[in-house]
């Protein structure tokens, strides 16, 4: 999602159990995908790039969102998400900080999509959620799929 969607979801509760669920990755394709498997999804951009956080603008605009609801003295459903934070280590690292200082709910699996491009093409990724009901069980070990462990 950019901005201004990931704007909106943060005004009103995930509308399904997996829309809970808000995976942070470095790949607008991947996030569209993500997004089109049925679970939240941000791309965090490296660079600035029009309508997308960078790692640096989504803090700022976490601690805005912050000073914003103090003065207007009203809430968000953001406790309601659980942010999955498998953008490149440097990012999730930072963003994993600003969560938690919020006391927000963070799975923080940064390799979940490192060298896994295969993970892009939708229907390995549908596959993929499919396998994987809870993105509680992402948190893997190193026997996951794709690891180099798996197949010895």
């Amino acid at each position: 999602m950019n901005i201004r969607e990931f704007q909106l979801y943060m005004q009103s509760p995930p509308q399904t159990p997996h829309r809970k669920y808000i995976f942070f990755v470095n790949d607008e394709d991947l996030a569209a995908n993500i997004a089109y498997c049925g679970y939240g999804s941000q791309a965090i951009m490296d660079k600035p790039k029009d309508g997308f956080f960078t790692a640096d603008s989504f803090i700022s605009y976490m601690g805005e969102l912050d000073r914003q609801l103090i003065e207007e003295g009203r809430g968000t459903d953001r406790i309601q998400y659980v942010y999955v934070l498998s953008c490149s280590k440097w990012n999730s690292d930072r963003i994993e900080q600003c969560l938690r200082d919020e006391d927000l709910p963070v799975i923080g699996d940064w390799p979940l999509f490192k060298d896994k491009d295969y993970l892009a093409c939708l229907p390995v990724l549908q596959s993929f959620f499919q396998q994987n009901s809870s993105p509680e069980c992402y948190v893997w070990s190193d026997d996951r799929p794709g690891s180099a462990k798996e197949g010895s």
